[in-house]
């Protein structure tokens, strides 16, 4: 299946999920206990406690940027603008040397030139060839197989959440998605769904990786980091550390992923983190609450329970327009 053919179809598991007007109500499930959530984090700390392989990973790019292009510091803003999250990038001719093609939907990157109006580049996720040696930057991706079915629990739930979920080419290799919240009033419509929050995936990553990207996103919604949610299934926790933010996103994503047949690599990525914060600060119930919301059957109850509170024929009441919260970015 092509890069296209599998996200159009991941989109439109979410385009036919059900509203959040289906859901009835929600109880806390406890399908394992927060101790259990809590050793199964803290095994993950230690593992990330032990690993260097982060540090070849970061000086791997810090070499290959340097030797395909170097950038004057203005230019090098102007990349970052046009590509957030770019790796390396060369010019057409540079990467003809490398053996390396465009692709024919490839965007281009426009700095400006010396002597000239601008100059186009182009990042190597925009290019097919043989690798280059630096590339091990493909260490930073996941791996595995996730199955049609836990694709669409995560999709539907964010649906029924108030989350969209969409797919962009406009990041680079090393952005693999983001979580804003939404601040128009009232509520966004997208799908027959009242939208509060949005994640965009990177559409140049591959399947097991935008799956891994999607859990840490919900993970970031779920766990408060972007304000609380309106009917208080989870708490405004936007003060809490950039770090502490960090470590409990990715842990959800690792318990998810974990039980989904796709490996992470939660602990190179978390390994940097360890010596910045003080860990105790983690919330596991946020956590816990995070992956009981997206992995237990606690929505999937609340639904069935709203399609059945739903009688054939009832007129329907007057709508109410909610005004959203203004959430930050």
């Amino acid at each position: 299946m092509t890069l296209a053919a599998w996200q159009q179809e991941k989109l439109d598991m979410y385009r036919t999920a059900p509203s959040e007007g289906a859901l009835g109500s929600v109880k806390p499930a406890r399908a394992e206990t927060i101790q259990q959530t809590r050793e199964s984090v803290n095994e993950l700390f230690r593992n990330a406690s032990k690993t260097q392989g982060v540090k070849a990973v970061q000086q791997s790019f810090k070499s290959l940027v340097g030797s395909l292009r170097p950038l004057a510091l203005f230019n090098a803003v102007m990349v970052e603008m046009q590509r957030p999250g770019h790796t390396a990038v060369a010019t057409r001719r540079r990467w003809k040397e490398l053996h390396r093609t465009i692709r024919a939907d490839a965007r281009p990157i426009l700095i400006l030139f010396p002597h000239g109006p601008f100059d186009v580049l182009y990042e190597v996720t925009d290019t097919v060839g043989p690798p280059v040696e630096e590339e091990s930057l493909g260490e930073l991706l996941a791996e595995g197989s996730p199955s049609r079915t836990n694709w669409r629990k995560l999709m539907e739930r964010a649906k029924i959440l108030g989350i969209e979920v969409e797919f962009t080419e406009l990041y680079g290799h090393r952005l693999a998605g983001t979580a804003s919240g939404m601040s128009e009033m009232p509520f966004v419509v997208s799908n027959g769904a009242r939208i509060r929050w949005r994640i965009r995936l990177n559409a140049r990553h591959d399947e097991p990786t935008a799956f891994a990207t999607l859990c840490h996103e919900l993970g970031h919604v779920l766990c408060g980091h972007l304000g609380a949610d309106p009917k208080g299934y989870w708490p405004d926790r936007r003060n809490t550390r950039l770090e502490i933010r960090e470590m409990e996103a990715e842990s959800v994503a690792y318990l998810l992923c974990n039980r989904s047949d796709v490996t992470t690599r939660s602990d190179a990525y978390l390994y940097s983190l360890l010596h910045r914060c003080d860990c105790t600060q983690v919330d596991f119930h946020a956590i816990h609450n995070a992956v009981q919301m997206l992995e237990g059957t606690t929505l999937d109850e609340a639904i069935r329970k709203g399609k059945a509170g739903k009688r054939p024929g009832r007129k329907a009441g007057p709508v109410q327009r909610v005004a959203s919260p203004s959430f930050g970015t």
